[in-house]
């Protein structure tokens, strides 16, 4: 009879275990959405992205509302809240196509780039580590079918505190991509021209309207 109580309450004992860490990681999560909600009205992230046998590149992005300007990798892409306008300089193109705003593709979609919550992830803490702004929980997420197509996994360090993410890793099926986030900036203003598509800005430009 003993035994058999004892199994129970260790049983019981991992079952809260398990509880108390998906709360935490929930918790976490809500986080790191707050962190951007408080700056929903305009911030700017710097960042860099690593892949294995590729340079590291430089890149940014603005967001204001619904609007947003990223440019990386020599690519120029901005949302006026209705169109995506992607400018390719090397061969002189500018693509319009309608947002998606499901994805949470940080090249395609910024304003969710770190939006992890409701169901479209299944996340766990996997621990803590040291990074160059301060010790951040690590967070693994795993997107459930049709988030995220082609990427197994994501890691996301994140400080603590107030939910500043440090670092996201995507695992596309055994090739990483890591993306580090130098700054996240406020911004008390922000220029709407920044999010605006000029035809005569890009009049020698090839335009692709998939609109």
């Amino acid at each position: 009879m003993r035994k058999f109580l004892y199994i129970s309450a260790l049983i019981i004992a991992l079952l809260c275990g398990q509880r108390v860490e998906a709360q935490s990681a929930e918790q976490m999560v809500a986080r790191v959405t707050s962190f951007f909600a408080e700056r929903a009205d305009g911030y700017r992230v710097r960042f860099v992205v690593n892949m294995e046998g590729m340079d590291a590149q430089r890149g940014e992005y603005v967001v204001a509302g619904k609007k947003y300007h990223i440019e990386v990798m020599g690519q120029e892409q901005f949302s006026d809240g209705l169109y995506r306008y992607g400018v390719d300089g090397v061969n002189m193109e500018v693509t319009i196509d309608r947002i998606d705003p499901e994805s949470r593709n940080l090249l395609v979609n910024p304003l969710r780039a770190f939006d992890f919550g409701g169901e479209a992830f299944e996340v766990s803490v996997a621990g803590e580590s040291d990074t160059a702004v301060g010790r951040a929980v690590v967070l693994h997420l795993v997107p459930r079918e049709g988030v995220l197509d082609g990427v197994r996994r994501v890691v996301l360090y994140a400080l603590p505190d107030d939910g500043r993410p440090v670092e996201l890793r995507y695992d596309f099926n055994g090739l990483e991509l890591s993306v580090q986030v130098e700054s996240v900036e406020k911004l008390k203003s922000v220029n709407d021209k920044k999010f605006q598509f000029s035809a005569t800005e890009f009049k020698n430009y090839e335009i692709i309207d998939f609109r």
